[in-house]
């Protein structure tokens, strides 16, 4: 069983090489981190605390979870929480500012899809078997975006997983290796081919985004790839 000092050790470790392969993407100027996890007030169940991390590369912004992959802090052994860390990104103009990154799309939908994920706990096994996969966030006062983006069910529709460029998608950490999983935000045009014709939908979708070179950065400004 691991001590309490141990743990702390693997988190601090853990944190590191969360970190080091963050900067593989770009510049970590700013992360976010709630006081209290939420889970002790029935919010979604994160290892530790949940926290997200800002990465610039040029023109594009990209807010990352940080923490999925934190060691259960209940667990008896090392491990690597959910193994997997959720990543927004795009190339829209966006305020420098932390506290104003707050209250835009970017940073709101980031925090949706990592929530989603420590709620569904099953990303990790879910990209093992189809890959690339449609997921659905419901719709809420929180999530500040246009109309136009809601989709049939009353939720944001994203597909998740797709390559980054030249990026090594798989992190080893203390714990045993992670992934990052991007979240791409689907029109509902594109959101309802996914879900009617499944993964060779995604696939073919996933194909349109890397023709039109977009791959896997979201945009509120864009058009239907279909």
């Amino acid at each position: 069983m691991i001590s309490d000092d141990d743990l702390d050790d693997l988190i601090h470790d853990t944190a590191s090489r969360r970190n080091d392969y963050f900067a593989t993407l770009g510049q970590l100027d700013g992360n976010w981190s709630p006081i209290v996890n939420p889970r002790f007030a029935d919010g979604p169940a994160w290892p530790t605390r949940p926290g997200w991390q800002r990465i610039t590369n040029g023109r594009t912004t990209m807010i990352a979870s940080s923490g999925l992959t934190d060691p259960w802090f209940e667990s008896q052994a090392s491990n690597n929480g959910i193994g997997v860390e959720t990543i927004i990104a795009t190339n829209d103009a966006l305020p420098a500012d932390l506290m104003q990154m707050t209250a835009t799309w970017l940073y709101q939908f980031a925090v949706a899809i990592s929530n989603a994920a420590a709620t569904d706990g099953r990303f990790a096994l879910r990209h093992d078997k189809y890959g690339i996969f449609l997921f659905g966030v419901p719709h809420s006062d929180y999530l500040d975006a246009s109309d136009d983006w809601i989709c049939y069910d009353d939720c944001f529709g994203f597909l998740i997983g797709i390559q980054i460029p030249q990026q090594e998608m798989t992190f080893p950490l203390p714990g045993g290796d992670a992934r990052l999983l991007t979240a791409k935000l689907l029109t509902p045009d594109e959101y309802i081919f996914v879900a009617d014709n499944g993964p060779n939908g995604a696939a073919k979708l996933n194909a349109l985004f890397v023709a039109d070179g977009s791959h896997h950065l979201s945009s509120i400004q864009r058009s239907s790839a279909l």
